[in-house]
């Protein structure tokens, strides 16, 4: 009786840590979003993790999101909810040319990974 309680305790616990994780990075998403729209390129460097910051510098990120914007225009991100898939979130978006933004978090709710693809 004791193991399932402590089963049924974890498995609460991680949905619960899961959905708010999801919840946070909703937020992030809704911020990166909000900045490429408005070609802030510099709030979504922002919200990378410092160990990214240290892999690549602020231009050339910059300089990234700036071809993407040009190329393709804005984004709109689909009401669907994230599909979590291999530890990335992965979003629908409603663009003309481009289909899915992908994004993984650190601990911290700061940017390890951010994708957006065709």
């Amino acid at each position: 009786m004791k193991k399932l309680i402590l089963l049924l305790a974890f498995f609460t616990f991680s949905f619960s840590f899961s959905q708010n994780n999801i919840k946070d990075t909703n937020k992030i998403v809704t911020k990166a979003i909000t900045a490429y729209n408005t070609s802030n390129f510099d709030a979504i460097y922002n919200l990378y993790a410092p160990e990214y910051k240290k892999e690549k510098s602020k231009d050339v990120v910059i300089a990234h999101f700036k071809r993407i914007k040009n190329a393709f225009g804005l984004i709109t991100k689909s009401n669907e909810k994230a599909l979590l898939k291999k530890g990335l979130l992965r979003y629908k978006l409603d663009s003309k040319s481009l289909s899915e933004l992908v994004i993984s978090t650190n601990k911290n709710n700061e940017i390890t990974l951010l994708s957006i693809n065709r």
